[in-house]
């Protein structure tokens, strides 16, 4: 007898049957097993909830905290001091169930690719793919597809400013990456006024006129860090002078007041001549001052890992001669530019600027008809790292730090400071540049 096989175009026919078949059954069949397994889940998780719940109307009296209990996938579920759950089955889910002290209960477990959770105030339970993560900022469990995150995004690049504020400001990084800090110290400008004195009203000038405009200059600084999501960066913004006294942070030294006085026939003349305030410097942190200490306190200062110091106050030169028989009195000021320092100097007061201080030439007569006084009045020095010396900018520095109490280690890369970087107020930025 001769036999007869299949020919290709029935064996095709056959194949391509055979795979609509399983393009329709095998998503029901996954489904099935998804559901099989959700449901096992959710049965085990209202088993341990009917557990908890149990325990708590045996112990009410006894329970005097929040009992946390720990499932490693392995065990029934135990707390730090080795308190139990009873039930039946092993729970192969791993993650943590809380009964609370008002009997309440909250869970979330993880089992493979699957979920299941419940807050302290839902009625019900949910269960599904993904996994459950406790979510800090609102206190809740919470499910997440396969690949979804609960940390939003970061874009590479993004910035935050910070402009002068008399307080510390906070940045709480909000993802795990590279962040670069810059900090500009603040500086000043404005227009010498001068002043006089003289019968007649004139005005004894030299190089430095009414009117001209003069700059001091805060600093630069910028370093790159590894941070961690959830850290704290202290921000402190210099302020610029203004020679109405200080109301902001990381100030430079003050400035001194010298008296001046005339001797003639005609004349006995006694005036007051002062320095100029300094500018403040602008700086990271990883402490915080307290309230009691303000901007000062010396933990949080020595914690600083970026600072652009702050510009010195102007130094002035005055000249003033009293007639001797005309009874005419000048007086005449005119000024230079602030000195720039940035090496770091152990000798500096840590964080502010020293004192101005002004000096006094002798007293020349000249010819029989008139005295003539000169002195000196040297600005104050700029807050910084360390503060200037009278007339200087203070100290920018990029450090390392590591936090005692944390453990955790601050490393700087790609540092650089400058000077001659800012007129105004300090400000700062903190950009994103890697993940």
């Amino acid at each position: 007898m001769e036999k007869k096989g299949f020919t290709l175009i029935e064996l095709l026919a056959v194949i391509v049957i055979l795979a609509v078949i399983a393009l329709i059954l095998v998503p029901t069949i996954l489904g099935i097993i998804s559901k099989v397994k959700k449901g096992a889940l959710l049965t085990s998780a209202n088993g341990i909830i009917e557990s908890a719940t149990l325990y708590y109307a045996k112990q009410t009296s006894n329970i005097e905290n929040d009992l946390v209990f720990n499932f490693d996938g392995t065990n029934k579920g135990t707390t730090n001091d080795n308190v139990s759950l009873s039930y039946k089955g092993i729970v192969k889910a791993k993650g943590e169930v809380t009964l609370y002290t008002n009997g309440k209960v909250s869970l979330c477990l993880n089992d493979d690719s699957y979920y299941v959770f419940k807050n302290i105030d839902d009625k019900t339970t949910s269960v599904g793919v993904g996994t459950c993560v406790y979510n800090e900022e609102t206190g809740l469990y919470v499910g997440l597809a396969p690949g979804e995150s609960l940390i939003p995004p970061v874009a590479i690049g993004t910035q935050w400013d910070y402009a002068y504020l008399r307080d510390a400001q906070e940045f709480i990084v909000p993802i795990d990456g590279t962040y670069k800090l810059e900090a500009w110290g603040a500086g000043a400008i404005g227009t010498y006024t001068g002043s006089y004195y003289a019968s007649d009203n004139r005005w004894n000038s030299t190089s430095f006129p009414i009117g001209t405009t003069y700059y001091s200059y805060g600093s630069y600084a910028k370093g790159n860090v590894y941070l961690k999501r959830g850290d704290i960066i202290y921000i402190y913004t210099g302020k610029s002078r203004d020679n109405t006294g200080w109301q902001g942070t990381n100030h430079g030294g003050n400035p001194v007041t010298v008296s001046i006085t005339w001797y003639g026939v005609n004349i006995t003349q006694t005036t007051n001549t002062s320095s100029y305030y300094s500018s403040g410097a602008t700086d990271f942190r990883i402490i915080k001052s307290t309230e009691a200490d303000g901007w000062s306190g010396t933990n949080s200062l020595e914690s600083r890992i970026v600072t652009a110091g702050g510009a010195g106050g102007l130094t002035q030169n005055g000249h003033c001669r009293a007639d001797w028989n005309a009874g005419q009195k000048t007086y005449t000021k005119y000024g230079y530019d602030v000195v720039a320092s940035t090496t770091e100097s152990s000798s500096g007061v840590l964080g502010q600027g020293k004192i101005g201080y002004a000096t006094m030439s002798s007293v020349t007569k000249n010819d029989g008809n008139y005295y003539s006084y000169g002195w000196y009045d040297y600005g104050a020095g700029g807050g910084g790292y360390y503060g200037g010396n009278a007339n200087s900018v203070g100290t920018s520095l990029v450090k390392n730090y590591t936090n005692i109490a944390t453990g955790i280690n601050y490393n700087l890369t790609d540092t650089s400071t400058s000077n001659n970087a800012n007129i105004s107020n300090g400000y700062a930025k903190i950009t994103y540049i890697e993940n």
